[in-house]
């Protein structure tokens, strides 16, 4: 009988039907089964979120769900990830994200969602985004003239700051 739970869970999956999964061996199941398809198929997270209520890891597949390529930025997932500050699925959504809204120049969402790690060519881009919007400028300024004279290379994120920094330090 164990072996035929995957099985089963797969099959309803296909064919779309929502699963109540009652042990923690079928929640384990559903769980693998609509995280190998979340890509493709995110719908499956609503229709089986409460098949997967109190099973501890619903939150990696909307993770999934908000990392997808055509996810759009929104409050839902600011408040996503800063309910989740600290685990790995948050932390590594933050990343996506804040390489997209550089990507898109997007400085507001990106300042608001920013927060300092050991990523160099975020940094940069929160030095960019920084000088742009506050009153901080030359203090932004005087903290890369000292990440500059490290002897480690920049990053080619850092090009607009060093620039900054080359003509108004």
């Amino acid at each position: 009988m164990r072996s035929i739970v995957p099985v089963l869970v797969s099959l309803l999956l296909v064919v779309g039907l929502p699963v109540q999964a009652k042990s923690l061996e079928e929640q384990r199941s559903l769980f693998q089964s609509v995280f190998k398809q979340i890509d493709a198929r995110p719908e499956l997270l609503k229709r089986h979120d409460e098949a997967l209520l109190g099973y501890p890891l619903p939150p990696y597949l909307q993770a999934a769900v908000y990392g997808r390529p055509k996810a759009v930025y929104s409050a839902e997932i600011h408040d996503f990830i800063q309910r989740h500050e600290g685990a790995p699925f948050a932390e590594h959504l933050r990343q996506q994200w804040l390489l997209r809204l550089a990507e898109k120049n997007d400085g507001r969402a990106f300042l608001k969602l920013y927060r300092e790690g050991r990523d160099e060519g975020l940094r940069c881009h929160w030095m960019r985004f920084s000088m742009a919007v506050t009153e901080q400028r030359q203090a932004i300024l005087e903290q890369f003239h000292h990440w500059w004279l490290s002897a480690r290379p920049l990053p080619k994120e850092c090009h607009a700051v060093e620039v900054a920094w080359r003509t108004g330090y």
